[in-house]
């Protein structure tokens, strides 16, 4: 089974090998979570970007990002991106000492079906991002990010069922 996730590990080395930023990416064999207890993943045999924790499939590592920059040394992070198909709540609950110490921007997917089979939903997740100190913007080409307000982040998400967005920590 951890051969199933190293041949997924194996072709992402290769993707950031051929666009030259291997020297500066340390590839992790892990789920980003809460924890770093071992999790179950479901893998999507169509598509590879759509693998998910779940009850059920491999055993994988978890990895909680706190205690992973605790182990590098504390380096300063400045952008994080999370689009974990549903897992993003988890992935906020093993960060917060990131998010204290940098106040980094966030640029999170927004899946409403995916928060559902999680047993989570776009408001609770909305709800942790601006307990956090946070808020959302929307990137519109080359100009400033564009405050959104809770009818505009639901505008955007209607569209497809789900969206990325670009939360900044509140002054």
């Amino acid at each position: 089974s951890s051969d199933v996730c190293s041949s997924d590990l194996l072709q992402l080395h290769r993707v950031i090998e051929r666009s030259g930023g291997l020297a500066a990416t340390r590839l992790i064999e892990a789920a980003a979570a809460e924890s770093s207890a071992p999790l179950r993943l479901r893998r999507n045999p169509v598509h590879p970007g759509d693998h998910h924790i779940a009850g059920e499939g491999i055993e994988i590592r978890g990895c909680h990002l706190d205690g992973l920059l605790q182990e590098l040394g504390w380096p300063a992070v400045s952008l994080v991106k999370i689009d974990v198909q549903g897992a993003e709540l988890r992935v906020l609950q093993g960060a917060r000492e990131i998010l204290r110490r940098f106040h980094p921007a966030l640029f999170v997917e927004i899946d409403d079906q995916a928060l559902a089979r999680s047993g989570a939903s776009a408001e609770q997740l909305l709800h942790e991002l601006a307990a956090l100190g946070y808020a959302a913007f929307e990137l519109a080409g080359e100009g400033p990010p564009i405050p959104l307000d809770a009818a505009g982040i639901a505008r955007r998400r209607a569209a497809l069922g789900y969206a990325d967005f670009l939360f900044l920590p509140r002054p």
